[in-house]
């Protein structure tokens, strides 16, 4: 079977690229617990794409999350096209087709660290709360037990730094409650000490990405890890890492299907040897919890009283919010789930294409974006494509085109939350051929919008499956075995 083919590296592939890393918030990407925007520089010579972020505290996580955006662009593109060059005194990518350079323009900031806390330092906080309440068999009772361990206190300030020192408070009770959660299910075992970072089951899995496929005809790789597996960290029984890890080495194959990969680990989860973990903040004066995700086939875990049932909803309990782009108000629509409209799915720009991401309403809780294959595997129509070069890329093809839009414009309005949230057509019309003179991409995601919505209404207006498995597969929560079990603490 041929390979498919990577996609031609251009200043602007690139730049479209690098809005896929990771949700997008206006023009705000986030990428390995990381806020960046891109900025680019066509008319410079050479020409330049800038990645501007805050400092991030010190220059290993600097150093890491450089190494992250140069393996996924090298990764996506190929390393012929997309080289690591110097650009001045800076590694940085050189972009052979276009003679441009991608680099990292990280702002001088000072003084306290502003915003969120990354994640590899509060996941390497819960690290070393987990090494000590699960593996050492000396759990904190109370959240003030924790706060007066002075060794534990000492451990988690060097962790935090003194960037983010002054934010260590705001974890201490989530810290609390994650191991305090992870005790129901976890304080039999003997587990090895929790490893973050290089030699972690993390860094394991990503390293063998490429060679695992959702489907082999047509090939369909899986991408990035955080794609497949929602797990931050590890627990693995004392003794047995590097057997285990040993174990998935033989069975990971050049093509191995994700569905039989997640069967081993069920396997493991089983035996308590390995248990990947999901973790997400738990606010003040909230309780911690603990649920298994995607090993319905196994009777054991399905056992238990921490195993999560995937909810299920009928059409009365979803709504459809189409309304951004019958009014050109925006590129972003809804998709609302459940009784108060519990979840939601935004769909929005991510570049020139488009990104499907989970929320959990009233919280910070994202289940992140469901990998875009699928969404298009799922929908199974003839309009909605991917790929934004299959839609006009000016005002001119837009009117060659205009009939095909129409149409579905027509399909799609009669979804509008009220008469106030749709426009004549004629005027619509007229809105996209202004939308290509301000931002050609807000069109062509506008139009791209459209065709999804055209399709997934023509073919599920009334399937609440379709519907309920956009959300999820957002949150890697399925029982079809496409995301990796997990267990998750919230």
């Amino acid at each position: 079977m041929a390979k498919p083919l990577k996609p031609k590296a251009t200043l602007s592939s690139v730049e479209d690229f690098l809005y896929e890393l990771g949700p997008v918030r206006g023009d705000t990407i986030t990428f390995q617990g990381i806020d960046f925007q891109v900025t680019k520089f066509e008319r410079k010579r050479p020409a330049t794409l800038e990645i501007n972020f805050d400092y991030p505290g010190s220059k290993s996580l600097l150093n890491k999350f450089k190494g992250a955006i140069f393996k996924a662009v090298k990764g996506n593109f190929g390393s012929v096209d997309v080289q690591t060059r110097k650009y001045g005194s800076y590694d940085a990518l050189y972009i052979l087709s276009d003679r441009a350079f991608l680099y990292l323009e990280p702002k001088n900031t000072s003084g306290l660290a502003k915003g969120t806390v990354p994640p590899q330092i509060h996941e390497r906080g819960t690290a070393t709360v987990f090494t000590r309440a699960l593996s050492s068999k000396q759990p904190f009772k109370t959240e003030d037990d924790l706060i007066k361990d002075a060794q534990m206190q000492k451990e988690l300030k060097k962790i935090f730094g003194t960037k983010y020192g002054h934010r260590l408070s705001d974890w201490l009770h989530s810290f609390y409650e994650q191991q305090r959660a992870a005790l129901i299910e976890y304080s039999g075992p003997q587990w090895e000490e929790f490893v973050y970072g290089n030699g972690s089951f993390v860094d394991f899995f990503e390293k063998h990405m490429d060679k695992l496929h959702r489907d082999l005809d047509p090939e369909v790789k899986v991408g990035r890890y955080e794609k497949w597996n929602p797990s931050d960290i590890w627990a693995v029984k004392k003794g047995k890492m590097e057997e285990i890890k040993n174990k998935l080495k033989s069975q990971i194959g050049k093509q191995t299907v994700l569905v039989e990969l997640n069967a081993m680990l069920v396997n493991l989860m089983e035996d308590n040897d390995l248990v990947g973990i999901s973790l997400k903040k738990i606010d003040a004066k909230s309780s911690g919890s603990i649920k298994l995700f995607n090993v319905d086939t196994s009777d054991k875990l399905r056992a238990l009283k921490s195993y999560a049932h995937v909810e299920l909803y009928d059409m009365d309990d979803i709504s459809f919010e189409p309304d951004n782009i019958l009014i050109l108000k925006s590129v972003t629509t809804y998709v609302r789930i459940g009784p108060g409209s519990k979840y939601f799915i935004d769909i929005t720009r991510s570049g020139k294409n488009l990104s499907f991401n989970s929320q959990i309403k009233g919280t910070a809780a994202q289940g992140g974006q469901a990998p875009i294959d699928l969404v298009v595997k799922m929908v199974g129509g003839n309009n909605f494509n991917k790929s934004n070069t299959a839609y006009p890329q000016d005002a001119d093809s837009f009117e060659k085109d205009v009939s095909k839009y129409e149409k579905m414009y027509k399909v799609v309005s009669k979804y509008a939350s009220s008469r106030s949230q749709k426009m004549s057509i004629n005027d619509w019309v007229e809105g996209v051929k202004g939308l290509y003179e301000k931002d050609s991409r807000n069109a062509i995601v506008t139009l791209m919008q459209l065709s999804f919505w055209h399709d997934a209404l023509t073919n599920h207006a009334n399937d609440p499956e379709f519907w309920t498995d956009l959300l999820y597969y957002g949150m890697k929560v399925t029982s079809k075995g496409l995301f990796a079990p997990h267990a998750k603490i919230s």
